[in-house]
């Protein structure tokens, strides 16, 4: 799947995979000119990939390339294949989610010990007054 596509089988594959509206790529295409870069800036807007063949190869075990078009092969369906997508930034999400957590807990920790080391140096200095 290293066959990088030329901007007429980008433009149908992207039609056909839904990432954008002919739409929504015409009027990008009239702004920005019609080049293959322009199409791949398109994915990278609509998506995490950086080009169409990118985009396709996250599913390379999947798709095949007949010459003309990216053919989904029998294994996995495409909303198996982006729910796989999914459940990989949920995971993502998680982890950070998970980090925050324990930088709370780590602060909240630092945080206590300061309250402590406070009262004590108050009680110190009030002991001191007492004198």
């Amino acid at each position: 799947m290293n066959k990088e596509l030329d901007f007429n089988q980008a433009w149908d594959t992207i039609l056909e995979y839904e990432i954008a509206t002919e739409s929504e790529m015409r009027l990008v295409c009239n702004i920005n000119g019609k080049r293959k870069s322009v199409l791949d800036s398109i994915v990278s807007a609509k998506s995490e990939y950086h080009s169409i063949e990118q985009y396709m190869q996250f599913n390379e075990t999947h798709m095949s390339w007949d010459g003309e078009r990216w053919v989904e092969d029998a294994c996995l369906s495409w909303e198996d294949v982006l729910q796989q997508a999914k459940d990989r930034e949920d995971d993502r999400m998680n982890e950070r989610r998970a980090k925050l957590i324990s930088e709370i807990l780590e602060l909240s920790r630092i945080e206590e010990d300061l309250n402590e080391f406070s009262t004590e140096l108050l009680e110190e200095i009030l002991e001191d007054i007492k004198k």
